[in-house]
């Protein structure tokens, strides 16, 4: 749905509620993004770059 409504800048990022957790199912989320041609963007002092 977002796709066709133009939107093709997604970012991902962990929601870990303990420190063992950080970084879970993030190659997951990139082979997601990846099936539907996406790739994820990484924000720094406001600009955006390609991972």
């Amino acid at each position: 749905m977002l796709i066709k409504a133009g939107i093709l800048v997604f970012t991902i990022g962990s929601d870990a509620h303990r420190l063992e957790q950080l970084g879970d199912n993030l190659n997951e989320a990139l082979a997601l993004l990846a099936e539907f041609g996406l790739q994820n963007y990484v924000f720094i002092n406001r600009k955006a770059s390609l991972q």
